[in-house]
């Protein structure tokens, strides 16, 4: 019985740990938001999203941190990769049609809103 116990308090330990270094607290990314310090919020995603590159989650809040911080390039990785993950992704979509893409690509992403979000 002991050794189950103590089994127990290890895996609870290890998995506590992990994510507590894997995932990243929503409070504080919605406070760096709202003080627009975007700059902060990327430092303070970029570990997380690294270590879970397919939380749809992280890859929003950091696509977001970017394009508001005008890191075009980066904020279009993040909402590429979302795409990769659910391919219709309006988030996703929207941004990439405002980052402007390729004209090709731009309409494509339009007429998967249009169908996706006909009333909007």
């Amino acid at each position: 019985m002991k050794h189950i116990l103590s089994t127990s308090i290890l895996l609870f330990s290890v998995v506590s740990s992990f994510a507590k270094t894997r995932f990243a607290d929503k409070e504080t990314v919605m406070k760096y938001f709202q003080e627009q310090e975007f700059s902060e919020a990327i430092d303070y995603l970029k570990p997380a999203v690294e270590a879970d590159s397919t939380n749809m989650t992280l890859l929003a809040w950091s696509g977001y941190a970017y394009y508001m911080s005008d890191r075009t390039h980066e904020s279009g990785d993040c909402y590429r990769r979302m795409l990769t993950i659910d391919s219709n992704n309006t988030t996703a979509l929207h941004y990439l049609l405002l980052l402007g893409d390729s004209v090709s690509t731009e309409m494509d992403y339009a007429r998967r809103l249009i169908v996706l979000q006909p009333l909007k």
